[in-house]
């Protein structure tokens, strides 16, 4: 669970190791939430296109001043300073949150993260041993996207989503910005998210991600956060704050479970509705399935499925909500 620094901090500090997908999300609208609420912040953007974990190793390596170094704050929107090396940005600043991610379209392909990852984390920790060091987790493309990657999850929405969930780092914590995404997604404003297939809208799509981004910082609800974009409705505003919301409290996800009768979906109920975090548990004894919602920080999926194992009726995955 994330550390909100909110009452101790007179200014927080984030840096983004990032590319398009945090520009996206932190460099638009989360000053201006941030503002609202009376908190001081200040984003430091590594901005990097299409730059995988992979290629931002590689960088390190080579101490190459490669990143376009954008940061906004209270007081300047966006400055855009000079490129830096990572390397450099650890030594010269000093951050409260560090956040990770992989590039877009290798979010959801497992091979992609490792050892890239690991040497990340071990070289952010080493020079900013204060910080807490998270993960954002990426949105997946529009169901009508043509982005060249979309065939990797056989252009479909939802394998991409799934997908990108499989590959969410247990040592992290997590910044639910994908979720977020397809949470909205489920509202009145359906597969709109997205302005050409994959980078956000600059209305309600990067908002959506800010809010995620805003509850992390500053441990407050964003549903009582009265800015909005100019161009947003106040519908608008609602849908995309409570799936934002929705994404830091809550997760929900459809298990395979071998159930035969009514008296297995009863021990499957009496048992697993008692798992720590479990807020909500429905058996579908014709489908053979079961949808467990649950509060992130305080269980996880691995944890779940153990659950279910130790009351010898083990399940997989199907598909995340």
């Amino acid at each position: 669970m994330m550390n909100h620094l909110l009452t101790i901090l007179l200014v927080i500090r984030v840096l983004c190791i990032g590319n398009s997908f945090s520009w996206d999300a932190v460099e638009q609208e989360l000053v201006p939430l941030c503002k609202e609420a009376g908190v001081e912040v200040e984003v430091h953007n590594l901005y990097y296109g299409g730059c995988s974990l992979e290629q931002h190793v590689a960088f390190l390596l080579k101490d190459s001043a490669a990143y376009g170094h954008r940061v906004c704050t209270n007081a300047m929107p966006r400055l855009v300073k000079d490129t830096i090396s990572l390397r450099k940005a650890l030594r010269d600043g000093k951050y409260d949150y560090i956040s990770l991610q992989q590039a877009s379209h290798d979010s959801g392909i497992r091979a992609t993260y490792e050892p890239w990852l690991t040497m990340l984390i071990d070289t952010v920790r080493a020079y900013q041993p204060q910080a807490q060091v998270c993960w954002m987790q990426t949105w997946a493309y529009s169901q009508d996207a043509t982005h060249f990657a979309f065939e990797r999850y056989h252009n479909n929405q939802q394998e991409m989503y799934d997908s990108i969930m499989a590959c969410l780092p247990s040592q992290l914590p997590i910044i639910p910005c994908g979720t977020a995404v397809q949470n909205a997604r489920r509202t009145k404003l359906g597969d709109t998210l997205c302005r050409d297939g994959y980078h956000l809208n600059y209305i309600y799509g990067r908002y959506t991600a800010s809010c995620v981004w805003y509850e992390i910082l500053t441990g407050k609800d964003v549903r009582r956060n009265a800015y909005r974009h100019p161009q947003m409705t106040r519908a608008q505003q609602q849908l995309t704050q409570g799936a934002a919301h929705d994404a830091n409290t809550k997760r929900t996800v459809v298990l395979s479970c071998n159930l035969h009768c009514q008296a297995c979906c009863d021990k499957v109920m009496k048992n697993i509705a008692y798992e720590k975090g479990v807020k909500d548990i429905v058996c579908d004894l014709p489908n053979k399935t079961v949808t467990v919602t649950y509060d992130p920080h305080k269980n996880d999926i691995a944890s779940l499925l153990k659950a279910f194992d130790r009351i010898a009726k083990p399940a997989t995955v199907v598909h995340w909500r």
